[in-house]
């Protein structure tokens, strides 16, 4: 029998460890992310190896005294949700939750959360956009500018996230952060124009990373900016828009 170095899968046994749907790993392997071969056939086929590698930076950290038995299948919940919300919502480009989750840990790693609180901030990050689905998808995707009322339509989605989260017992700590994340520290973001502190912590990072991959992702209406660019942004907003301390630390993560 083949190892699981050697051992080939389908795209859709590919979909169904990673729980997302075939279009979504056929993505993967446009995008680069997930190397294939072509049978003589004309069917994608991917290394069990290669699958099994894009887990690992979307789990939590499993090093730890004690294992929540509802961990694993509340993750693959997780996953399926956020493959919902990116297919039919998501104006970015495809890994979007994903990218703005790991990257909001790496903040909180930097500096020296507890593992639990890191495995928040990573789960808040990547569920932080739930609550398009009950925005209107023609005004996520529309082309060009918003109106003044269809911008206001479209503020609320973080509202809808942290009504959506708040019902889900196991998902209710992260609430705030996914409500919060839009938050800026002048006072002057929303929805409830918290000032500073009064914005969580974790919903201080998660702006930070989402701002960041938003600005160098493709969207409907815009073309990407480079990292660099990017970058500049966020460092500009430091103080106004994000928390200065925690851009320092977001800046070190990336370099």
């Amino acid at each position: 029998m083949p190892s699981t170095e050697e051992r080939l899968l389908s795209p859709k046994r590919a979909a169904e460890i990673l729980a997302v749907t075939q279009q979504t790993v056929k993505k993967y392997i446009y995008d680069g992310r997930l190397p294939s071969m072509t049978t003589p056939g004309g069917h994608h086929r991917v290394r069990e190896s290669d699958v099994r590698a894009l887990l690992k930076p979307s789990q939590p950290d499993v090093r730890r005294e004690r294992t929540d038995a509802a961990t694993v299948p509340l993750l693959e919940v997780v996953r399926c949700l956020v493959t919902v919300i990116e297919e039919l919502c998501d104006t970015f480009e495809s890994g979007h939750g994903q990218r703005v989750a790991d990257r909001a840990r790496a903040i909180a790693r930097k500096l020296g959360m507890s593992q639990k609180d890191q495995d928040q901030v990573w789960l808040a990050g990547l569920l932080h956009d739930v609550g398009k689905l009950m925005v209107d998808p023609q005004l996520l995707r529309k082309e060009g500018r918003l109106t003044a009322d269809e911008f206001r339509k479209v503020q609320q989605h973080p509202v809808h996230s942290g009504e959506i989260l708040g019902n889900v017992r196991e998902l209710a700590e992260l609430t705030r952060m996914v409500r919060h994340h839009h938050e800026r520290v002048d006072g002057r973001g929303y929805p409830d124009g918290l000032l500073g502190d009064e914005i969580p912590t974790a919903a201080r990072i998660i702006g930070i990373a989402e701002a960041y991959d938003s600005m160098t992702s493709r969207a409907a209406y815009r073309e990407a900016l480079s990292p660099r660019d990017a970058m500049g942004h966020v460092l500009a907003g430091a103080g106004t828009v994000y928390d200065q301390d925690l851009v320092a630390s977001f800046v070190q993560t990336v370099n």
